[in-house]
C-alpha cells in the first residue's frame, strides 16, 4: 500500500510498472500451471481456473499500460530516476517476501 498507493505518482508508478512487468514475465502462465499439476496430483479436477486463466491473457495489456503511462509521465516531467529504481525494486521485494512467507507456511503445515 506504501508503495504501490503512494500519494506519489512517482512511486506508485515505479511500482505499478515493476509489478506489472514481473507479472507479465510469465507469474500467470506460472500459476495456471502449478493449478492444473494440483488439481491433478490432488484429483480436484473440478477446482475452476477460469478467473486465473483470464488473467493470464489480460497480462500483457497490464504491462503495454503500463508503460504508456510512464512514458506519458517521464517525457513530460522531471524524474528522479534513482528514486524509480529504488522505488521499483522495493516493491519487487515485497513481491518477494510475500511468495517467501507462502513459501514458509506451505512448507510448515506439509
Amino acid at each position: 500500500m506504501r508503495l504501490y498507493g503512494s500519494a506519489s505518482y512517482a512511486t506508485s508508478t515505479a511500482a505499478s510498472y515493476a509489478v506489472e512487468n514481473w507479472a507479465a514475465a510469465g507469474f500467470w502462465d506460472e500459476l495456471v500451471a502449478g493449478f492444473n499439476h494440483y488439481r491433478q496430483t490432488r484429483d480436484l479436477k473440478g477446482l475452476p481456473l477460469t478467473f486465473f486463466t483470464w488473467h493470464a491473457k489480460l497480462e500483457a495489456n497490464h504491462a503495454n499500460h503500463t508503460q504508456e503511462e510512464l512514458e506519458a509521465y517521464y517525457f513530460n516531467n522531471e524524474v528522479d530516476e534513482q528514486h524509480f529504481i529504488v522505488s521499483g525494486n522495493e516493491m519487487l521485494d515485497g513481491v518477494y517476501a510475500f511468495w517467501q512467507g507462502l513459501d514458509e507456511e506451505r512448507k510448515r503445515i506439509h
